[in-house]
């Protein structure tokens, strides 16, 4: 009995998802308003998180280049000093950038605004779901409309079929204030959603732009800039000889 029940569900089950539902103009409205939400905000926040990873990410380069450089010269060779020297300043720049939270190790305006987009995100999350438990009950009630309809044209004056007419009509009437419900729940949270997105989005901005001012504000490398003007200008605004040549003559010279 019960294996002919379940039997019975699924296969009423099966026949909803093969049927293409029907479209709510006031629901198909709201779910592309919704779609754009969720894209604008998912792209938000992990522009914010991609952006403190990039700066963590410069420094890292940075100080395995100046490593790497300061260990091929011995002694005190002007550019293994030069080096050094900049290794320093990516050391000081580092200190700075996670001071003001700009690569995430100190709490910051990108924390709380990353933290903001999760919560708005989360409430779109939960609006998805509305959304797929709608279009379910939507075929739900295509499925009994049909019938009915299909029952009341046949205009039976069966006993049997008087009331098979009336159990679906009553399915009906269920599954249409359960469609109205889910509906409006979903019209609403979108409503909520466009009502709380400039308050949203115009903090991740300003926090973006705040986050590239600190890091732009202060400059260790100024020094090094001076220094490679005045001491490199020659190697800065020449042209490298091709190595090409001479690589070739010591290759041949090996021979």
């Amino acid at each position: 009995m019960f294996h002919k029940l379940k039997v019975g569900i699924k296969s009423v089950e099966n026949t909803f998802s093969k049927h293409e539902a029907s479209k709510d103009a006031r629901f198909e409205s709201a779910y592309q308003r919704f779609c754009e939400l969720e894209d604008k905000a998912s792209l938000l926040s992990n522009a914010l998180r991609d952006n403190r990873k990039a700066w963590g990410s410069l420094l890292v380069n940075c100080r395995d280049f100046l490593n790497h450089v300061s260990s091929l010269y011995e002694g005190e060779e002007p550019s293994k000093i030069l080096s050094q020297e900049a290794l320093q300043c990516t050391e000081a720049y580092q200190e700075y950038l996670d001071k003001y939270g700009v690569t995430g190790v100190q709490e910051s305006g990108s924390d709380k605004a990353i933290k903001l987009l999760n919560q708005y995100l989360e409430k779109i999350r939960k609006l998805r779901v509305v959304s797929e438990s709608q279009r379910k009950i939507m075929k739900e009630y295509d499925y009994y409309k049909d019938k009915v309809d299909s029952l009341r044209s046949a205009a039976s004056t069966k006993e049997k079929e008087r009331e098979r007419l009336s159990r679906n009509e009553s399915k009906l009437a269920e599954v249409r204030s359960r469609l109205e419900d889910c509906t409006n729940e979903f019209c609403k949270g979108v409503s909520q959603l466009e009502k709380q997105k400039n308050y949203v989005f115009d903090r991740a901005l300003v926090t973006f732009l705040h986050a590239q001012f600190i890091a732009l504000s202060y400059n260790p490398f100024y020094t090094i800039g001076q220094k490679l003007q005045d001491q490199y200008a020659d190697m800065l605004n020449s042209d490298f000889d091709d190595l090409r040549d001479s690589l070739e003559d010591l290759s041949l010279r090996d021979r």
